[in-house]
C-alpha cells in the first residue's frame, strides 16, 4: 500500500482530516483539492519529478504533500524559514523542478537564481512562473520507490536528504500506532514543522493512515495556550522537542484534571536535561509522557519509553517499536 492509495480509499470520507484555525477540510475536501493540484503537477510535468514544498504547516502544506504523493512525484520538503540560499541550495542538490509555495512565500522564491529552470506553483491561486536559466533541466533519477526526501536536522554533519519510501514512512507509522495504541478518533495537535522527519511521519503520516484529524498550532508557546488548545480541541495528542517540553512544565501548575481527553505528549529529537526528567517523573501527566528516540534514516522513530510503565528507567531510551 501508498500513502496515495489511502487517500483514494477515503475520498468520500467525511471525517475531518486537517484543522487550521478556522480552516478545515474533511478527507473528501482534501482528496479533491489534492487531486486538482496533482493535474496541475501533471501538466508542468515531464517525467517522475522531484517536487519542493515550501510552505509552513499548514492546511496547504497537507494538500501539496498529498498532491505530490497521488501524482506519483517525490516529496521534497523544504523549511519555510529556509533563507534563499538554502532554498536554491536544497532545489540544486534534490534535481527539483517544480516547487510549490504560496503568495506570502513567492516574492522570496522569485528572488532566488537557480541555476536550471524551475516551474513555481501559487497554491493559492495555481498559476505559475518559469524561474532560471531557460531550457535548462536538472535530471531526476532517485530509485523509484522513493515517495520523501526529507531533510536532516545537521546535528552530527552538514544536513543532507533521506531517501525514504512509502512503505519506509508506513511501518514506522503503524510501529507508533502500535505502541501508543492509536485508535482512528485520534486528534492530533501539531507544533513539529512537517518539513522534518517527526512531523512527517508521526503526525502527518499516522493521522492519514488513520483517518484522523490533525489540528495545526499557531500560538504562543505559553503552557496555558498549549493546554487550552488541548482542552478545547479535545485533543489526544501532541509530540514536542524538548526545548517546548521545558515550556511545557515551566509554570508548575496541574492541567492534568482540565484535560481529560489527552493520552500521550511524546517528546525527543534531542537530550532532555536531568531537571526537565525530574519534573515529568514527579508530573501530574507524568504518565502521559513518552520519550521518543529516532533518526530521519529510520522514518522518524526508533523506540519509545513510556513513562507509564518505566517511570523507574527516566534516562533510557525505551524499547524498539514493533517492525
Amino acid at each position: 500500500m501508498k500513502i496515495a492509495d489511502r487517500l483514494k480509499e477515503k475520498q468520500y470520507c467525511k471525517n475531518i482530516a486537517v484543522v487550521d484555525g478556522n480552516v478545515q477540510l474533511t478527507y473528501q475536501d482534501l482528496y479533491k483539492k489534492a487531486s486538482t493540484l496533482s493535474q496541475v503537477l501533471a501538466f508542468v510535468s515531464t517525467r517522475r519529478e522531484h517536487v519542493a514544498i515550501l510552505l509552513p504547516n499548514s492546511v496547504n502544506y497537507v494538500v501539496a504533500y498529498c498532491s505530490v504523493l497521488l501524482a506519483g512525484d517525490v516529496v521534497v520538503p523544504i523549511y519555510f524559514k529556509a533563507t534563499g540560499e538554502e532554498i536554491k541550495n536544497s532545489v540544486e542538490y534534490c534535481d527539483t523542478n517544480i516547487l510549490i509555495t504560496d503568495t506570502e512565500n513567492f516574492a522570496r522564491v522569485e528572488n532566488t537564481s537557480f541555476d536550471h529552470q524551475v516551474v513555481v506553483i501559487n497554491i493559492d491561486t495555481l498559476s505559475m512562473i518559469g524561474l532560471g536559466k531557460c531550457g535548462i533541466r536538472a535530471n531526476p533519477q532517485s530509485p523509484a520507490h522513493v515517495a520523501v526526501m526529507l531533510g536532516t536536522s545537521g546535528s552530527t554533519s552538514i544536513p543532507k536528504r533521506v531517501m525514504l519510501s512509502d512503505e519506509n514512512l508506513i511501518e514506522n507509522a503503524v510501529g507508533i500506532i502500535h505502541s501508543l495504541q492509536y485508535t482512528q478518533d485520534e486528534r492530533f495537535l501539531c507544533l513539529l514543522p512537517m518539513t522534518f522527519a517527526s512531523g512527517n511521519t508521526s503526525q502527518l503520516v499516522v493521522s492519514l493512515l488513520l483517518t484522523s484529524t490533525l489540528y495545526i498550532y499557531h500560538g504562543p508557546l505559553h503552557p496555558k495556550f498549549i493546554f487550552d488548545c488541548i482542552k478545547c480541541n479535545h485533543i489526544t495528542s501532541t509530540t514536542i522537542v524538548p526545548s517546548v517540553l521545558k515550556v511545557l512544565l515551566s509554570d508548575g501548575k496541574d492541567y492534568s484534571s482540565e484535560c481529560p481527553s489527552l493520552k500521550t505528549i511524546c517528546f525527543g529529537g534531542g537530550p532532555t536535561d536531568d531537571l526537565t526528567i525530574s519534573k515529568i517523573v514527579n508530573s501530574p501527566l507524568r504518565d502521559k509522557f513518552v520519550q521518543m528516540y529516532g533518526q530521519t534514516e529510520a522514518s522518524t522513530r526508533i523506540s519509545h519509553l513510556h513513562y507509564s510503565k518505566d517511570h523507574d528507567k527516566p534516562t533510557s531510551a525505551g524499547k524498539p517499536l514493533f517492525n
